[in-house]
């Protein structure tokens, strides 16, 4: 774990987690080697004035940035325990995506000390996986309408979260970092629309059972009158 990340509390399935900054350590060491490149060029000051000089200057900053980029709290999943569908493949896929859904998850953790919006953005990619997966325990045999979503999509989202991670973290890439931020945020509606694709074959599903069944007991009631 990130030793600038600290357990806060447990909430249902997520860890409620404190991300600091690191801004306002890189602002305090900056000040610091500032001051100390300024100040000991003078020689009216002595060497312990100096020091105290820069040692307040790289405080104050450190304080001052913390109040501008203060620490964010977010939400971490607790790792699940997938039900097993007794189909092998079945159950290899889904415990593969939950596999690439926690490494998205701890991306964002990350993501969010270099860009709110981005990890706002993947946050709810990642709740909409969560409802996708758990739909799937239940209803295995339905993996088949989300398959191409499952095997590539979510894989794709991973790789790009932690390549955006690389990219800000050595600050290059600016241009890639904009278009993996444009991306993951048309992302949202498409993730919908599988939570939809679903949902609607279980209406459907469900709307023939109610027909088959007002069929069985308008039959019954026919036959209870002759």
């Amino acid at each position: 774990m990130d030793d600038k990340i600290k357990k806060n509390t447990v909430s249902g399935d997520y860890e409620l987690r404190i991300v600091r900054s690191r801004v306002p350590y890189y602002g305090a060491l900056v000040t610091a080697v500032l001051c100390a490149f300024l100040l000991f060029s003078f020689s009216g000051i002595s060497n312990y004035y100096k020091c105290i000089i820069c040692v307040v200057s790289a405080v104050m900053v450190y304080f001052l940035l913390r109040c501008v980029f203060p620490p964010a709290q977010i939400r971490v999943a607790i790792p699940h325990i997938v039900e097993k569908s007794g189909n092998l493949d079945i159950d290899r896929r889904i415990n593969d995506a939950y596999s690439y859904l926690y490494s998205i998850e701890a991306s964002g953790g990350r993501i969010v000390s270099f860009s709110d919006s981005l990890a706002s953005d993947i946050a709810d990619l990642t709740t909409d996986i969560r409802v996708i997966l758990s739909y799937l325990e239940k209803h295995p045999d339905r993996i088949s309408l989300v398959r191409r979503f499952i095997d590539r999509v979510i894989p794709m989202l991973d790789k790009i979260c932690r390549a955006y991670i690389e990219f800000a973290e050595s600050d290059t890439g600016m241009d890639t970092r904009a278009e993996i931020e444009d991306s993951v945020t048309s992302m949202k509606q498409s993730f919908k629309l599988q939570i939809d694709k679903l949902y609607a074959d279980r209406e459907l599903d469900i709307s023939s059972d109610i027909a088959v069944l007002e069929n069985i007991l308008g039959h019954s009631g026919s036959g209870d009158k002759k």
